[in-house]
C-alpha cells in the first residue's frame, strides 16, 4: 500500500512539461527575449521563412539566439526573424490529468485486490 501511494506521489510531482508559446507579437520578442530565453532553456522558434528550430539555448545576444539541438545540430537564429517562440514549461493541466489517471488506476488496483481478498 505504501509503495502504491509513493508511486502516485512521485508521478504526480514529476509532472509534465510541454512547449508553451510566449504571449505577444513577434516584434515584442526583440525586447522581452532576455526575460524568457536564458542559456540552458529549451526553445522552439519558427522564423519568417517557415523554418522551425528546436534546441537548448547556449548563448543569447541582442541579435541572435544560438544553441544545440539534441541530435548535435548547431542553431543560430536571428531574433528579428522569429515569428513564433515557444519555451519548455511546466504544464499544470497535463500534470493534473496524469495524476488523476494514475490515481484512478491505482484505486482500481486496490479495490480489485481488496475484493479478491474478500472472496477467500
Amino acid at each position: 500500500m505504501k509503495a502504491v501511494i509513493a508511486a502516485w506521489v512521485i508521478v504526480s510531482l514529476v509532472g509534465c512539461t510541454s512547449m508553451q508559446p510566449l504571449p505577444g507579437d513577434p516584434v515584442q520578442y526583440r525586447y522581452s527575449m532576455h526575460r524568457h530565453v536564458t542559456p540552458g532553456r529549451d526553445v522552439r522558434m519558427t522564423t519568417a521563412g517557415g523554418s522551425i528550430h528546436e534546441f537548448r539555448v547556449r548563448a543569447l545576444t541582442n541579435d541572435h539566439v544560438s544553441g544545440r539541438s539534441f541530435d548535435g545540430t548547431e542553431h543560430q537564429v536571428e531574433i528579428a526573424t522569429i515569428t513564433k517562440l515557444e519555451t519548455l514549461q511546466f504544464d499544470r493541466a497535463r500534470t493534473i490529468a496524469l495524476g488523476a489517471t494514475v490515481g484512478a488506476i491505482l484505486l482500481t488496483v486496490l479495490v480489485v485486490g481488496w475484493l479478491g481478498r474478500q472472496d477467500r
